[in-house]
């Protein structure tokens, strides 16, 4: 206000002049924070973010982009007037300030959202720890990483001393600069997320009342903003009416929906922390009235009548009556029909009924998949007795404790299967050898005397304790099965349905398809070799014109990726489930109009299914569960079994209809797993816990997040990791073992063992073979000195290794064994931000990149004093290679764009010559060149100018026929395959016309995701600088100038080295920019960038009568507006395209990579036959 005064009346200003400007300040920071301050500093941060979560796992509303992006929008926040003073009085009682009240309950949400026991926020402070800097302009705000842990089921109040801790900490080391933190403690990168904090929380003490100055009035205006830096953002302030602000959040991932409920359960938790302060976290309330309403009533399951009196078996001889000569079974050429196959099974059932099968009598069969085996379960029913189905080819001692558990006195195998097993059943009937006998029963219906509460079957699943545990199911939950089936599915089928049969009879996904026999449908029983080959199942599904499909995801994702919707038949219907599905095949299946598919869901212990989600056309963008079944009740409750929100993850419990009556013979496990109905008014009602970690949607269908205990699906078998374990631990010298289902390639799930102490894996596997069933057998071993363990002394799964391939060969790292490799491994280590490298390992697997090769090799030069191109690295990209042929000498070879991935090929294959993108380096294709093997010579062809030597060629006929004369030198003539990532693709297609102006052939152009360019006229300006410099940071960072902290008009007026500067400077305080790069090192690659985008401008391309290969990214939109940018109008039908999952920046990384090669090389395959 003074000086408002002094500027209106004319006069100087009344202030006191300052003792210190901001630049002294940033002189006196740089040379105070280094040294004992600077060390002091970091250790107390690196020890207080030592094994600290990577991110926060949030679960979100639409998959997180692989690179984020700044969009966002807010939601306001208010606490009333009599919470605010609440949270006043309680943070004065306990010591702390309310902003440390606040930052608790913030975190205590997010806790109770993501499930996770330990995570960051971060918090921006002020800086302006010194009296000099309390008037000084200048920017000084930091920001803190407040990291909180949840182990021991706190309190509120133990939970709020335990933040107020920590906050006091960070205050005292907030020196550091949050972007040298990040380089500090490694933080990974992750173009996905922001490093380290993917959520921040602020309180600010600024002022919003209105200031009165003569002739002028200030007050607060809000503001939309369509931005956010952060997945979250919290942001509060102190007004008259309470605590008030806005939840700034990420469009990208979260809807307006999710924001409001964050925002009302903030509330909610704050209430009822204020109120009961020693209430443990886990019991504070979340949920509002209406929510509960919703949870509990609204989306928990309807009821509808079905008839439960009628068994199976009965319901079978009535479809019996109604088409007795319609087919039942259909195995390869053999057919029964309904009348043979109920006579079969009455002849077996009396047969049974002799030896002493009746009601709730368990009775085994061990049988290859076949029509004896349909006859061998409707056998037992009708006998009145309980399925229980053997694997043949699982181990004996699972076969025979099964035997064992069940009590199974008869067990129907073959002569076959006997001649590989004793088995020690009272009665062995073998329905080979023992047919005549069996078929001199009566063939008529007998009499079982069966009712609803009577069991149907025993299955056996995987068992924690190391040994499987039998599930047992009544007949009323049979019927159930059928009826809610039939309501939410099979009701779309007009005519009886040509059914497949590709369920093991010992999962119990084969109940699902048998219960179709009870409405007239005919079952195909698909052949085991046929079953593990997708080319034959195909052909076979096509063979019998199948109307209804049964598979796992697993398999079905390979059916897919054999062409099942190309095919000329088609199943109408598809069931999948047994396993989580992924993102790919569900939205396949939600875009196709060729098929109806259904995602299953389902424990064994609540009848095959509980819950349905139809697929076709479905709005979701992730793969969801569904709503549950007639007659099933399904809800989502935290650990205190109360019920959760909307979007937070809990456990998964189910009741009704489809509950099993428990584990045979395991009392104690029953009461463990179906408790008490909580919701239920009726007397005995029962609630069985899955183990499942789900979440409620915004429409009330689930979505399946994982297992909470260490049981695991794989290709629909149900695995208990504990029970591998125990098997392991039974090994000779295994001391401690333990088991993880990895995912290291995607879609490409497999088990992995961890055992201590060092022992030789490789007879671990047939160790296991003895005692497990193939499934459950790891793929992948590795041994170790100790199993790595969290604070609380358990295994710390995320710390264990990905595993290599093979054996187990422990082998240490190799540092330098001489003064040349041990100069070079100070550079490579000083350039990877690391203390040592192995001298054998690429420098591009230890991490390194573009912008680091290029100072990398910078640094080369200086310590060399020779000059090496960028490509030097790629001839020798170890330490030990790269010692090697300095050593040799001769290595300060002129500037060639020539860069050799694979020089020779095994074989005779032409080389592929591969053109930069705009970027002009050609780092990025080292993947896919060794996706392509060994046989395919591949050579990059990088850009002049990348080395700050030389200026770069600024059209794109100079640059092809720079690129020509140099493909001639390597092979003179033709037939030429040539090809590029983005504006590589053009440049390969002026080479191409250019190398058949001269008679030359070219057989193929690969275009990896290139566009034909929006040509401008020669009169046209160039781009834009301010442009030029944002598309080079999105490029090269993944970023874009709205994530960065700069001033876009101020670069407009900038040269590019300064502009640059600004750039690199705000991508480093926000963690984009990777540790130790400067901005002399990005402006060579700027300017060949610049360049490059120019020339692309300018260029008129020519049509021509020339084969091309297109691979296109999905999600980056044609602005051609054809679909095949732009080049039909030039090659016409010899454009060849593909579509691929992912962005312009992810085909050439995993996973999509390598699936790009497989394209290329059959297109190069082609061309060489052509």
């Amino acid at each position: 206000t003074a000086l408002y005064e002094a500027f209106r009346q004319g006069q100087p200003s009344p202030l006191t002049p300052l003792p210190v400007q901001y630049p002294d300040f940033a002189v006196w920071q740089r040379g105070w924070l280094q040294g004992e301050v600077l060390d002091a500093q970091l250790a107390w941060w690196t020890q207080q973010l030592a094994g600290a979560p990577r991110a926060l796992a949030l679960p979100t509303d639409k998959p997180r982009p692989p690179q984020r992006s700044a969009r966002g929008a807010t939601f306001p926040v208010r606490l009333s007037p009599a919470l605010s003073e609440a949270v006043e009085t309680l943070a004065h009682a306990e010591g702390a300030t309310p902003f440390m009240v606040l930052l608790a309950a913030f975190q205590t949400l997010l806790h109770r959202y993501s499930g996770q026991d330990d995570l960051l926020v971060g918090t921006p402070i002020a800086g302006r720890r010194h009296a000099e800097t309390e008037g000084l302009i200048g920017f000084f705000v930091n920001t803190l990483v407040l990291r909180t842990r949840f182990d021991g089921r706190p309190s509120f109040r133990e939970l709020l001393a335990r933040v107020r801790t920590t906050t006091l900490g960070a205050y005292e080391h907030q020196d550091i600069p949050f972007e040298r933190l990040v380089e500090a403690v490694h933080a990974p990168r992750d173009l996905s997320r922001t490093p380290l904090i993917q959520s921040l929380f602020a309180l600010q003490n600024l002022p919003d009342t209105e200031v009165r100055l003569p002739e002028l009035t200030l007050r607060p205006v809000e503001v939309d903003l369509a931005t956010t830096k952060f997945d979250l953002d919290l942001s509060l302030g102190r007004t008259e009416r309470g605590f008030e602000g806005v939840l700034s959040y990420s469009t990208d991932l979260f809807e307006p929906a999710t924001a409001r409920r964050l925002s009302e359960h903030l509330v909610q938790l704050l209430e009822g922390a204020v109120a009961k302060p020693d209430a443990a976290l886990d019991a504070l309330p979340l949920l509002t009235a209406e929510e509960r309403q919703w949870v509990l009533e609204e989306w928990s399951g309807e009821t509808a009548p079905f008839e439960a009196d009628v068994p199976f078996h009965t319901r079978f001889e009535q479809q019996v009556t109604r088409t007795p000569k319609a087919p039942a079974v259909v195995m390869g050429d053999t057919s029964v029909s309904f009348h043979q196959l109920n006579v079969r099974a009455n002849q077996l059932a009396h047969s049974l009924r002799n030896l002493g099968v009746g009601p709730d009598v368990p009775v085994a069969f061990c049988l290859e998949r076949s029509p004896e085996a349909i006859v061998a379960i409707l056998g037992i029913l009708k006998a009145g007795g309980a399925y229980v189905p053997l694997d043949p080819a699982a181990p004996e001692a699972r076969k025979a404790f099964i035997l064992e558990n069940s009590g199974a006195a008869v067990l129907l195998t073959t002569q076959t299967q006997l001649a590989a097993w004793q088995p020690t059943a009272r009665h062995v009937v073998r329905l080979d050898a023992d047919a005549r006998r069996i078929e001199s029963s009566s063939p008529g219906n007998p009499r079982s005397g069966v009712r609803p509460e009577h069991l149907a079957y025993v299955i056996y699943t995987s068992g924690s304790t190391g040994m499987p545990k039998g599930v047992m199911i009544q007949h009323r939950s049979l019927a159930h099965l059928r009826h809610a089936m039939n309501e939410t599915c099979f009701h779309r089928a007009s005519r009886p349905m040509r059914a497949s049969l590709n369920a093991p009879y010992f999962f119990d996904a084969s109940v699902q398809q048998l219960s179709l026999l009870l409405d007239g449908h005919c079952l195909f029983l698909v052949p085991e070799a046929v079953r593990r080959d997708p080319e034959a199942m195909l052909a076979w599904v096509e063979q019998h014109r199948i109307d209804l499909l049964d598979c796992t995801p697993s398999q079905y994702q390979l059916l897919l990726e054999a062409g099942l919707l190309e095919r000329d038949h088609v199943p109408s219907l598809c069931s999948i489930g047994g396993e989580a599905m992924d993102e790919v095949t569900w939205r396949t299946l939600a875009a196709t109009d060729r098929t109806w598919a259904f995602n299953a869901y389902g424990p064994t212990e609540c009848t095959v299914n509980a819950t349905i989600a139809a697929i076709q056309g479905s709005p979701m963008p992730t793969p969801v569960i569904g709503r549950p079944l007639l007659n099933m009740d399904v809800y989502v409750l935290d650990a205190n079994l109360n019920p959760v929100s909307v979007g937070v993850p809990g456990e998964l419990y189910i009741a009704g209809e489809g509950l099993a009556r428990g584990y045979r013979n395991r009392p104690d496990l029953t009461s463990e797993r179906f408790i008490p109905h909580p919701f239920s008014t009726e007397p005995g009602a029962r609630m069985y816990r899955t183990g499942d970690r789900v979440r409620w949607m915004q429409d009330g269908t689930l979505e399946y997040l994982g297992r909470l205990d260490f049981q695991v699906k794989l290709r629909g078998y149900r695995i208990e990791l504990g029970e591998i374990e125990a098997a392991l631990r039974a090994s000779p010298g295994v001391r401690d073992a333990t088991v993880l289902l990895r995912e290291d390639v995607p879609g490409l799930p497999r088990l992995v063992a961890y055992v201590t102490p060092e022992v030789d894996t490789a007879p671990l596997r047939s160790h296991l073979q003895r005692s497990l069933p193939e499934y459950m057998v790891p793929a992948a071993y590795v041994a170790l000195p100790v199993l790595p363990l969290t604070p609380n002394g358990k295994v710390d799964r995320k710390a264990l290794p990905v595993p290599a391939d093979g054996p187990a060969n422990i082998e240490t790292s190799v540092g330098p064994r001489n003064e040349g490799e041990a100069r070079i491994a100070a550079l490579w280590a000083e350039a990877l931000g690391v203390s040592s490298v192995d001298v054998r390992t690429s420098f591009f697997e230890l991490g390194g990149h573009s912008l680091l090769a290029v100072r990398l090799m910078a640094a080369v030069n200086r310590a060399t004093g020779q000059k090496l191109p960028l490509s030097t690295l790629f001839q020798a990209p170890s330490v030990e290679r790269f010692a090697e042929l300095l050593a040799a000498g001769d290595v300060s070879k002129p500037f060639t764009p020539l860069v050799p991935f694979t020089k020779e090929g095994t074989g005779r294959a032409p080389p592929f010559f591969c053109v930069h993108p705009v970027g002009g380096n050609v780092l990025a294709y080292s993947e896919l060149a060794r996706r392509l093997g060994p046989d395919q010579p591949f050579y990059g062809l990088q850009a002049r100018g990348l080395d700050g030597e030389g200026e770069p060629l600024d059209t794109v006929e100079a640059l092809a026929a720079s690129y020509v004369r140099v493909v001639r030198g390597v092979q003179p003539h033709g037939p030429y395959h040539l090809g590029g990532w983005s504006l590589g693709g053009v440049i390969a297609y002026e080479m191409a016309h250019q190398l058949r102006e001269a008679g030359e052939a070219v057989e193929l152009v690969a275009m990896i995701d290139s566009y034909v360019p929006q040509t401008v006229p020669d009169t046209e300006p160039n781009l834009d600088r301010t442009l030029a410099v944002g598309m080079f940071a999105q490029d090269l960072m993944g970023v874009s100038l709205a994530d960065l902290d700069v001033d876009t008009a101020e670069l407009a007026t900038l040269e590019p080295e300064a502009a640059l500067a600004k750039v690199l400077e705000s991508a480093a305080r926000t963690g984009t920019l990777p540790p130790g790069v400067e901005a002399a090192n990005a402006t060579a690659l700027f300017q060949v960038f610049e360049a490059n985008l120019e020339a692309a401008r300018r260029y008129h391309p020519p049509a021509m009568d020339q084969r091309v290969l297109r691979i296109q990214a999905d999600e980056l939109v044609d602005d051609t507006g054809t679909g095949d940018g732009g080049w039909t109008a030039l090659v016409g039908d010899r454009l060849e395209s593909h579509r691929l999952p992912g962005t312009h920046y992810t085909l050439l990384r995993e996973p999509v990579v390598q699936t790009v090669a497989e394209l290329l090389a059959k297109a190069l395959r082609e061309a060489g036959k052509a």
